[in-house]
């Protein structure tokens, strides 16, 4: 939540922005992606719902409710967006990634402007090709994106 937030984890209050490809922005894998994209995505499904149930549980097991803790791990669903300044975050989802729609549910649901999205479709698999320098035209473009965005950034 905005400075306090960072603040509790130890971060800077005035955090210059944050870039996420393919971020797992919704632990109940509710996307229609997830299942749409199920066979086309480098990352398999059961690794994602296990690292869900082990936060989930870490969570539990210090004392926060299941319920929060699905929560407040979920903010493309479920958490309050409204303290997201304009222009800090950038968010990259391929096509073909299980965790698309989760990327632009959170977009759609942040204050106007706070979020910027680009979708590659390379007509490969997914963001995970970017991580794993698997290069196309598409896959330079979103790099030099991301990098325009770290600018841009710094520069503020």
């Amino acid at each position: 939540r905005g400075a306090e937030g960072a603040a509790a984890v130890g971060l800077p209050s005035a955090l210059l922005g944050a870039v996420g490809v393919c971020p797992w922005l919704d632990f109940t894998h509710s996307g229609g992606s997830v299942q749409q994209n199920l066979n086309m995505d480098l990352l398999p499904l059961s690794f994602v719902e296990r690292g869900a149930r082990s936060w989930v549980q870490a969570m539990v097991d210090s004392g926060i409710p299941e319920e929060e803790a699905l929560r407040t791990s979920s903010p493309a669903i479920a958490s309050d967006l409204s303290y997201m300044e304009k222009g800090k975050v950038f968010l990259v989802a391929g096509a073909r990634d299980i965790l698309r729609d989760d990327t632009l549910r959170f977009a759609k649901r942040a204050p106007e402007g706070a979020v910027r999205t680009l979708v590659v479709d390379d007509g490969v698999l997914g963001t995970h090709d970017m991580v794993l320098m698997m290069r196309s035209e598409k896959t330079e473009a979103a790099f030099d994106a991301v990098a325009g965005f770290c600018a841009e950034r710094m520069a503020a």
